[in-house]
This record gives structure tokens, C-alpha cells and sequence, in this order.
């Protein structure tokens, strides 16, 4: 906690978090060559979790202004919409787009997220910033700088999830959203250190949400647009940074009334490793299934032993089921209810809770990393859904052939190309 003696009225010195944070999103270059490989598949995968969200009525119901006429022409648009709208309100239709499906990537480890949600924010903001640029006959934003800002959010995300736990005090973890949008949007927007310490402090003091909306009995479709909420959030906090407004240097550390003490029970946020471009060139992609990390081995066992077992189920005797720590926390604290074990019945499994298995897919990275010039999905096993979302991919790099594969500077690379020029194929 600070030491700040709480009987002054003098202002201390910022978190050294805060700094941290603030220093790398405004001053780190990225150097890694994997790391923007990879952030070229990520933007192109989470731009088609964002189209195939199109097809879902429940997700177009959210989108638009945020009253009806309250557009913004030459403002930010949303992609796969006619939309054009401010930059707060577009970071939240992008957003919600996003996560719509479970599809985009993931993020494991004390706490786990979807680094690929900051684009709600990014997009919104780049899109905006070229535009203005062009119209006042300025050079636009590029998609290089749009893949640093996505490495950028990642590895703020990432780190600070690596040994902060925020769902074992019950918050949920699009906070870690919110925080790193905000250092990130801030210095798009041009802020200096100041403003963006000040812009990140006050993502802090906003507190997080509550994970009742991911269990039962409060399961709900806030899952789905949680995230578009703290990006769009993120960019209203930067923009207020930029006006000059204040910001709160112990807002983590502040006895009795800093993020610590109120909300983390009293432990300090850690950071377990200098930020640099690891979280992008070990993020994990959904390849196969639009579920819960946790659970993509147990569906994808499930998918190759059906046919085996499909006309045997009464044979079953009993059912095994391995799982992580934290469901069995989950379980523990009775989201998961114990029941007696019923007897198998023919024709049908014992009535059981709703349970993933052990383990990750440990392939999902090897798979992206191995498909050279092919398609970003394996063929064996494609449904249509693979397929509208493999076409949905081709239309959002259609011009990109002519740069080169590997995204270089060239005129028709993607890299090289505006961010308006992304959004306008």
C-alpha cells in the first residue's frame, strides 16, 4: 500500500503501475516480427467474429447511436454497418461485435480475458483519427501503427492478468479491457505521459464490473457486449485526459480508498514481467470451436468420439470429469449445485451440471503459426459457418495480395495501407 501519510493533503508521486503502463503505450516500439505476424491474423480473425455477430438479430438490436439520429457523419464507422458514428458509441458497437460469439482469441492465466476485445476501441479511434486526418489533407493513420496499438493493448492486458486474480474477488475481467484501451486510445489520441497516467487512473478508480452475469442463476447476454462497454468506456476516459481533466496518482495503492484496499483485499496489482510484445506472440485463437477456452478439448473429444459412442450411451456406467481449479472454486461456492448420481437410462446420459474438462488446445498457435498462405482454418471438418466466416476474412483483406503476403509497406499491403482504406474494402 502507499506510504503516502494520509494526514497530508500533498499529492504523491503516481503508482509505479500506473507509469509503467503509461510509458509503454506511449513510448514502446515494437520490434517483433512475430508479434505483428500474429496481430495480422488477430485483426483479421476478430474482424470476422465481428461479421458472422452480423447474422444474430440479438447483437444488430444493440448497434447504431446511441439514440436514433445521433450519427456522426465522417465520425468512425462500424464495420459490415453503414454506420457512422462518435468514437465512443462506434467503440461499442465494434466491441459488442466482437464478443458476440465467444470466438475471438484468449488470454489464460491467474486471470483470463480476450486481448482482441481492446479492438472495439482501437478500430473506433484509428478510423476516426485517419478520417479526420484526411480531411484535413494530413496523412492517415496506417495499419502498422493500428497492429502496434493491438500488440500494445494485448501485452498490457496480458501482463496484468498474469498474476492478478480479479474473478477470485468476483470482478470481472473486462476491467483489464477498460485499462488497457484507455493507455492505449490515450496515446493514439496524441496524450503526453501526464494525460495518460491521468486517463489510466481513472480507468482504475471506475472499479470493475461484477462476474454475476457469467454464472448461474444471473447467466445473461451482458457476457456478450461487457467488453464493448469498457472499450467504448476507455475512449470517453481518454478523451476527458486529453481536456487537461485531473487523474488520481494512488488511485491502486491509496489506504483504505484505492483499488487495493476497496476492491483486490488489500493486495497490491503486480506486474509479473516488463511489458514488451509477449502476449501477442503467445495469444491462443479459437480455431475450431466458438466455446470457452477451457472447454475446447473436451468439445473437440466429444465432436471425434461421438460417432463411437452414439448408439451405446446406455452402456455407460458413470462419467468422469476432470477440470480446472477455478471451476472447481466455482462448484465449491455453489454455481455448480452437487447432485446425487442417477443411473444411466437408455438412450441417455445421467442428468448432470454443466461442466468443461481439463487443458487448453495446445495446438491452437501451432496451427496459425504453420498455415503459410493458406487459409486461417483447417479444412477437415468445415461447415458453412466456416465458410462465411472464411468469407468474411477474404473481404476484409481483399486488397492485401497485391502488397505481398507477409503485410509489407508496399502501396497494396496491408501494413502499409490507411486504416480508412481497411474499413472502406
Amino acid at each position: 500500500m502507499s506510504a503516502h501519510d494520509i494526514k497530508s493533503a500533498e499529492r504523491p508521486p503516481p503508482d509505479a503501475a500506473l507509469v509503467a503502463i503509461a510509458e509503454y503505450a506511449r513510448n514502446f516500439k515494437v520490434k517483433s516480427p512475430g508479434a505483428y505476424e500474429t496481430a495480422r491474423y488477430c485483426l483479421m480473425d476478430t474482424l470476422a467474429c465481428g461479421f458472422q455477430a452480423l447474422k444474430y438479430p440479438a447483437c444488430r438490436k444493440l448497434l447504431g447511436p446511441v439514440v436514433p439520429g445521433a450519427v456522426m457523419p465522417g465520425g468512425a464507422r462500424v464495420p459490415g454497418t453503414s454506420f457512422e458514428l462518435d468514437p465512443v458509441q462506434a467503440a461499442f458497437n465494434i466491441g459488442a461485435m466482437i464478443r458476440w460469439l465467444d470466438f475471438n482469441d484468449t488470454w489464460l492465466a491467474a486471470e483470463w480475458g480476450h486481448p482482441s476485445d481492446n479492438l472495439g476501441g482501437l478500430l473506433a479511434v484509428s478510423d476516426y483519427l485517419a478520417r479526420q486526418a484526411v480531411m484535413s489533407g494530413r496523412t492517415p493513420l496506417t495499419v502498422q501503427e493500428l497492429l502496434s496499438a493491438m500488440i500494445k493493448a494485448h501485452e498490457i492486458q496480458g501482463v496484468l492478468a498474469l498474476e492478478n486474480s480479479f474473478n477470485r474477488v468476483g470482478l470481472d475481467h473486462v476491467l483489464l479491457v477498460r485499462v488497457a484501451s484507455t493507455a492505449v486510445v490515450a496515446s493514439l489520441l496524441g496524450g503526453t505521459l501526464e494525460q495518460v497516467v491521468n486517463a489510466v487512473s481513472n480507468a482504475w478508480i471506475d472499479g470493475g464490473a461484477l462476474r454475476t452475469y457469467r454464472h448461474a442463476p444471473n447467466t445473461g447476454s451482458r457476457k456478450s457486449w461487457a467488453a464493448g462497454d469498457a472499450t467504448s468506456r476507455a475512449v470517453r476516459l481518454a478523451l476527458i485526459a486529453l481536456t487537461g481533466e485531473m487523474g488520481y496518482p494512488s488511485a491502486l495503492s491509496a489506504r483504505t480508498w484505492g483499488f487495493s484496499d476497496v476492491l483486490f483485499r488489500g493486495k497490491p496489482i503486480v506486474l509479473a514481467q516488463p511489458f514488451d510484445s509477449y502476449v501477442m506472440e503467445n495469444v491462443l485463437f479459437k480455431i475450431s470451436y466458438p466455446a470457452e477456452f477451457h472447454a475446447q478439448t473436451a468439445v473437440e473429444a466429444a465432436m471425434t468420439l461421438h460417432p463411437q459412442v452414439a448408439g451405446r450411451l446406455a452402456d455407460i456406467e458413470r462419467v468422469v470429469i476432470e477440470t480446472q481449479e477455478p471451476l472447481y472454486r466455482q462448484r465449491r461456492a455453489g454455481v455448480f449445485p452437487r447432485r446425487q448420481r442417477e443411473p444411466a437410462r437408455p438412450g441417455r446420459l445421467p442428468d448432470r451440471p454443466p461442466q468443461t474438462t481439463r487443458g487448453r488446445h495446445a495446438g491452437a498457435r501451432e496451427e496459425v503459426r504453420n498455415i503459410g498462405g493458406r487459409s486461417l482454418w483447417p479444412e477437415a471438418g468445415r461447415t458453412d459457418q466456416d465458410a462465411v466466416r472464411d468469407a468474411e476474412v477474404a473481404r476484409c483483406i481483399a486488397g492485401e495480395r497485391a502488397g505481398g503476403r507477409d503485410g509489407d509497406q508496399r502501396p497494396g499491403g496491408l501494413r502499409g495501407a490507411s486504416v480508412m482504406g481497411l474499413l472502406a474494402r
